[in-house]
């Protein structure tokens, strides 16, 4: 092959055959998941009180507003996240980070709970569904021996959003308990004003370095072309091979995917559901909300260090031989925070979380490449960040409900874990026979 993609293996193998234009290319995954933290739960469930105080919202009725600005999102991904398929790289990033922009601005100046529904739903389409499956089906589509490791690293860049981004905002608003010698800098300028830095940081760091990112695309499509015409000659040569490139439709009709929306729902819904009624779930269990910061950072500090690991091993094993037992230390964690009132069950269960989300999110991240190959990446992701949107717009609810109707917090945390272990189960059977060697390149 001739032209700028024969000069370097495109689809490295290992750490040292990294170079330049690989740092470049997970530097922009990294940007755009470090910054979808603008528009996740972790973050926006931090405002929870400034912002039912000032809409005059009650408990219900601002789950209600996220609720339905999620579904909304989640409906909008099916068609938004296939452009990822249609667009180069480069335009459909510039697309979702201005759009993520333009969402942080509306919520900075939005004046009516009217316009807060409008608000969150920018947020939860451009920032946590549209930057993270931009960048995840980036890295699954351009990298095969690597694609692994790359998505670690991605976990990486997430877990420090969760541990800067509500430290920035609890900093903002005026909320970060700061040492004797450094009160002077201490400053509130509200939750509107909070949206309002954010924002501007992540305009000024991201799209200026947008074009630096992302100058070797060029040749990586033209090595990803070259690469994909080797598997459909692979196909043909041998129909049924694991390099076999599956539509949304036919995905839609294998039985696999229908048995992982289990750990999906698992996974989504019962994290999202737990955090945005953390402080409830504090109280019933006698323990201190304001302590709730400074306890958190067991979970995202644990997550950076596990998630090259966990990338590690997926490019080492395979998604489909990880991903089935990536819950299985959370679900001990939720039964050991359902089941006991010392406050070692949370740091105990966070730090079981962070074991889990370092394997769920790269086995799962890589996961639709191995199974269903990259060149339909995109729509093929959509359906399982469908299911994922969905569910974390009804987890929340839900876990109030049962609340409401009798149900304890304690109760619904146990008996999670007991579905996420029948869930580990059902996903453990639906790929237990699919081929789990790691994917060699073709020649």
């Amino acid at each position: 092959m001739s032209g700028p993609g024969a000069e370097r293996n495109w689809d490295p193998a290992r750490w040292q055959d990294l170079g330049w234009p690989d740092y470049r290319f997970l530097g922009f995954g990294a940007a755009l998941v470090f910054w979808s933290g603008i528009g996740q739960t972790y973050l926006i469930g931090f405002f929870g009180g400034e912002l039912r105080e000032a809409f005059s919202l009650s408990d219900g009725q601002y789950g209600q507003i996220y609720g339905a600005a999620t579904f909304a999102s989640g409906i909008l991904i099916l068609w938004s996240g296939g452009l990822v398929d249609r667009m180069p790289l480069r335009r459909i990033g510039t697309i979702v980070i201005l759009g993520a922009i333009v969402a942080g601005l509306t919520m900075a100046a939005t004046p009516h709970w009217v316009l807060l529904l409008l608000s969150f739903f920018l947020l939860r389409q451009f920032g946590q569904a549209m930057m993270g499956h931009v960048a995840n089906a980036a890295m699954g589509r351009y990298y095969d021996r690597f694609k692994g490791r790359a998505t670690g690293l991605l976990g990486v860049a997430y877990s420090v959003g969760e541990l800067l981004l509500p430290l920035l905002a609890s900093f903002l608003i005026g909320q970060l308990a700061l040492p004797p010698a450094l009160a002077a800098f201490e400053i509130d300028i509200g939750w509107r004003g909070a949206f309002l830095v954010m924002t501007v940081l992540l305009g000024l760091s991201v799209l200026p370095a947008l074009p630096v990112l992302l100058r070797d695309m060029p040749a990586r499509d033209q090595a990803l072309a070259a690469r994909l015409a080797r598997d459909e000659d692979d196909e043909r040569a041998s129909p049924g091979s694991r390099r076999r490139q599956w539509t949304r439709a036919e995905v839609l009709r294998d039985p696999r995917f229908w048995l992982i929306i289990p750990m999906i729902i698992a996974q989504s819904g019962i994290f999202t559901g737990l955090f945005f009624h953390i402080v409830s779930v504090l109280e019933e269990k006698g323990w201190d909300p304001s302590l709730w910061p400074y306890y958190w950072g067991f979970y995202p500090i644990a997550a950076f260090a596990l998630s090259p690991v966990a990338g590690l091993l997926v490019d080492r094993f395979s998604a489909t031989r990880l991903f089935p037992i990536s819950l299985v230390p959370y679900g001990l964690g939720l039964i050991l925070l359902g089941a006991m009132t010392p406050f070692i069950a949370m740091i105990l269960c966070l730090l079981l979380l962070a074991v889990s989300v370092a394997l769920y999110n790269t086995s799962f991240n890589t996961l639709w490449p191995e199974l269903y190959g990259v060149r339909h990446l995109g729509k093929v992701r959509t359906l399982s960040t469908t299911v994922m949107v969905f569910i974390s717009a009804g987890g929340p609810l839900v876990m109030g409900l049962l609340k409401d109707w009798g149900i304890s917090y304690s109760t619904q945390l146990w008996t999670s874990g007991i579905f996420i272990f029948l869930a580990c189960i059902i996903a453990w059977l639906a790929l237990r026979s699919t081929d789990a060697r790691p994917l060699q390149k073709s020649s």
